[in-house]
Parts: C-alpha cells; structure tokens; sequence
C-alpha cells in the first residue's frame, strides 16, 4: 500500500460502534431493508450483474488491501467511493442540463483526488458539447458538508453511494479510466457504512449514464 493510498484511508472518518442492542437491531433493519431495495431497484432495471457485499462493522478501519480481501476484488484500483462536490462558484444565471452546484463524484481510493482536473474537464465537457464559453471562474469545487450531501443523498458520509439518490437528476462524475481496468468492474458505497455495491461499468451506464459525465481524473 502506497504512501497515498494509507493517508486517504486514515483521513476516513469512522462510525462509532453501536453497543446498545435496540441501537443494533435498528441498525440490522436497515441494512436488511436498503439490500431489499437495491435489489429490487436492479432487477426493476434489468441489471443482473450487481453484488451487494456487507463488509464488517470496521471496514473503515482496515487496509485498502484488507479491504480488496473483503470484496474479493482482483485489484484496488476498482474501489471506490462516492462524495458530492459543491462548485461554489456556481452562477445560478447559467441554466444548463450538466451545470450544477452539486455533483455525486465517484472517486478511486487509488488515484489522488484532483478537483481542479475534475474542474477543468467538467468545463470542457459543457463547452463542447452544448457550445457554450464558460469560464473558469464559473467552477471551483469543494466537498460538501456533511447535512448538504445527506440532503441530497439521503445518506450519511461513508454511505453515499449513486444509486437510489434523494436527488433523481444529480449528475454524476465517472472516472474514466475505470474503462481501462479489465475486467470494467468497480465497487461503489451502498446506501449503508457496511454495504458496497459491484456493478459491470456497462451496466452502471445503462441504468444512470443519462445523468453521468465521463472524464479524466486520473493523477497518475
């Protein structure tokens, strides 16, 4: 595990234990009833190649490799988490389909996160394809706080994940290179701290590519 790769995973925030036992049995309902409608909500959609894993109550406190162990993934670099950037240069003047003050960005916990790239591409991305001539000043991006993204989500931080989103018309940032690691499979959060959700990349297009943005946002 690389320098980088053990200060992403330590910066984590953590979820407290749960000790009291109503405290537990609520949380096992939970858990039991997002797999329920994850299941419900892929098969609806005709997507047959999820995998919903319940890591344990300390994934976050463990390794990127114990963590690849968990998943049973052939490599790190299909893990991923979700987060939601807040573009607070954001002009409200602007009225376009993928100009937004929020993003769902899913992230690589293998490859650096770099706002200003993501920045960049977005705006290259609007640009060329509705020939338009924001500026850079129109993006600067910032990870939301914790209440604005659970009001979007309508999840809490280490569960955020793109599917079943509070907010149905968010877009969603894809990393690119995601295509270029066979087979294009990746892991993503589920709804819960413990669920993680597998997902083929042709799939993941087919059930939300309408309001996903590919880009470049590798930093290696």
């Amino acid at each position: 595990m690389s320098s980088k790769e053990e200060k992403k995973v330590e910066d984590e925030e953590y979820e407290a234990p749960l000790t009291d036992p109503k405290e537990i049995l609520k949380h096992r309902i939970s858990l039991d009833l997002m797999k329920t409608r994850l299941t419900e909500y892929f098969l609806k959609n005709n997507i047959y190649s999820y995998h919903i894993v319940e890591a344990p109550s300390d994934y976050y406190h463990k390794t990127l490799e114990e963590r690849r162990v968990i998943l049973n993934t052939h490599t790190k670099d299909i893990i991923c988490k979700s987060i939601i950037l807040e573009n607070t240069a954001y002009d409200e003047s602007i009225k376009n389909e993928f100009y937004q003050k929020y993003y769902l960005t899913v992230v690589q916990y293998t490859n650096e996160f770099n706002a200003e790239k993501i920045a960049k591409n977005l705006k290259n991305f609007i640009n060329d394809k509705f020939n338009l001539k924001l500026a850079n000043k129109h993006f600067h991006f910032r990870l939301a706080k914790n209440e604005v993204a659970f009001e979007m989500t309508g999840f809490t931080f280490n569960a955020i994940g793109p599917f079943l989103m509070k907010c149905k018309d968010m877009k969603i940032l894809f990393p690119k290179n995601l295509y270029e690691i066979y087979p294009q499979y990746f892991f993503v959060g589920g709804g819960e701290y413990e669920l993680k959700v597998g997902m083929c990349v042709d799939d993941f297009m087919k059930l939300l590519g309408k309001n996903t943005i590919v880009l470049d946002s590798a930093t290696y």
